[in-house]
């Protein structure tokens, strides 16, 4: 175990309206992968981008961007954080995404947004189709019930996947204090030769869809430039002309399936509610309560599950 490793660790090269990026990043991630963990609106992101292993990574990628569109590709290989000693051949992995915002527009009652998006990935972990150990890690999938710590219900477990594709939508709408977000997305997963599953070849799916409200009249920020999210900024920060800063208050429902024939790596679904004062600009706290069903026909570890997590935050 290390007590430092790298989160954001890139150089990026900007000619007009292109970035070439190198190092480790996150540049062409789906649009809640996108998103700052600073300014999710949630204290978790949803079970699918966990579960489908979507981070910052060693990248090449190429972007562009006009006033409402973005557009980017990136060459993949693996964590700067995972050890040489794991990874005999490296991974290697190919991530495109598009956004377009028919609708981008932003006025003293905040922003109005429609948002779009198309993700699209390929990785393989090398090493050929055979059962070697002469390659990179294998891919597992698993997500925790809403939290960051504490045991993985939904688990696909010790059967070693060599590759994988991913394709995934996103949906955007802001109308001044009033948003909504949403993704959905399907892996079909490759087992690596000489597992249980033999040749077959699973399909796992998830998403969510998130409502939010502010009744302090806030709006969450939009980024054309890449298709993300950014911070609220309350329009009247605690102690201002009798302030109380910003108030926000979301519904999500989260699902992810890793179940499909004789891989049973179980369900999970249900729903999260959450509560945001921020009184300043930088300063954030959060509470989320999250009722989860879990379903695992071939397992014990089928039940529910509810989760309160809180957040404190300041950033400088």
């Amino acid at each position: 175990d290390t007590e430092v490793g790298f989160d954001d660790a890139f150089i990026q090269y900007v000619i007009g309206d292109w970035e070439i990026t190198l190092g480790q990043n996150n540049q062409v991630s789906p649009m809640e992968d996108r998103t700052s963990s600073l300014n999710i609106p949630f204290n978790e992101r949803s079970s699918y981008i966990n579960a489908f292993g979507f981070a910052k990574i060693g990248s090449i990628a190429v972007t562009t961007s006009g006033g409402n569109w973005s557009a980017g590709i990136a060459l993949q290989g693996d964590d700067f954080n995972n050890p040489e000693s794991t990874n005999t051949s490296e991974t290697i992995g190919l991530e495109g995404r598009v956004t377009w915002a028919p609708i981008y527009d932003r006025t003293p009652d905040g922003y109005q947004v429609l948002h779009l998006g198309l993700n699209y990935r390929y990785r393989d972990n090398a090493g050929g189709p055979d059962a070697s150990n002469n390659r990179g890690a294998s891919y597992r999938y698993r997500a925790r019930p809403q939290t960051g710590f504490g045991d993985r219900f939904v688990d696909t477990g010790s059967i070693a996947f060599a590759q994988d594709s991913f394709i995934g939508g996103e949906f955007g709408y802001q109308y001044n204090e009033f948003g909504m977000t949403a993704e959905y997305g399907v892996l079909d997963a490759t087992p690596q030769s000489g597992t249980t599953l033999g040749s077959f070849t699973p399909k796992f799916q998830g998403g969510y869809v998130d409502f939010f409200w502010s009744p302090t009249g806030d709006s969450r920020a939009y980024n054309a430039k890449d298709g993300s999210w950014g911070r609220v900024a309350p329009k009247r920060t605690l102690g201002s002309d009798d302030g109380i800063g910003s108030i926000v208050l979301g519904a999500r429902y989260d699902f992810l399936d890793l179940t499909d024939g004789t891989m049973d790596g179980g369900e999970q679904k249900g729903p999260t509610f959450q509560v945001t004062w921020q009184p300043l600009n930088f300063l954030k706290f959060q509470a989320d309560y999250s009722h989860l069903d879990i379903e695992r026909p071939n397992s014990a570890l089928s039940g529910s599950a509810d989760v309160v997590t809180i957040r404190s935050q300041i950033e400088w």
